[in-house]
């Protein structure tokens, strides 16, 4: 209810089923020299990635809130794009989630998964059909995911065109 108020009146609506911070571990599947993450900023969804020395290696952007309400085969993802400084895709990966651990941890190992769109542009994942979202499914984690990458395109379509206040 919380997050539909915020978004009915305009405003930015934080994820409830994934308050916290992106986790660095998560970020370091993308970024293995990653060694901080910024804040999200309400008016800049990438988040800059550091390595030790400070120096930006790319950036994050999750899925939540725009794809909380996409179901796996229990619950929720939260997805996390990784961009060169250049905004291509260097991989995605699976953040919090409420899946069981086995089906995370099949979608999390999988280099395949994590490396299919890298090179593509923001509006290149925002044109991902549906079916092509499901259809490159990681074995034994079908379900998740296709979750993840619906949330995926579903997010890159609110950063091509963010949605327009009522």
């Amino acid at each position: 209810i919380i997050q539909s108020v915020a978004y009915r009146l305009g405003g930015d609506a934080p994820s409830l089923k994934f308050p916290e911070p992106v986790a660095l571990r998560d970020v370091q599947r993308l970024f293995p020299n990653a060694a901080t993450v910024d804040e999200r900023s309400d008016d800049d969804p990438f988040q800059p990635v550091r390595a030790k020395d400070g120096a930006v290696l790319g950036t994050v952007v999750r899925t939540a809130p725009d794809a909380d309400a996409i179901m796996g085969y229990q619950g929720p993802s939260d997805a996390l794009m990784g961009f060169t400084p250049e905004k291509t895709v260097v991989g995605i990966t699976m953040g919090a989630t409420f899946e069981s651990q086995r089906y995370a941890d099949y979608v999390r190992e999988d280099d395949d998964f994590t490396e299919r769109h890298a090179g593509k542009t923001v509006d290149e994942l925002a044109q991902v059909v549906g079916s092509r979202a499901w259809g490159d499914g990681v074995s034994g984690a079908t379900m998740t995911s296709g979750a993840v990458m619906e949330g995926v395109v579903r997010k890159a379509k609110v950063l091509v065109a963010p949605p327009e206040a009522p």
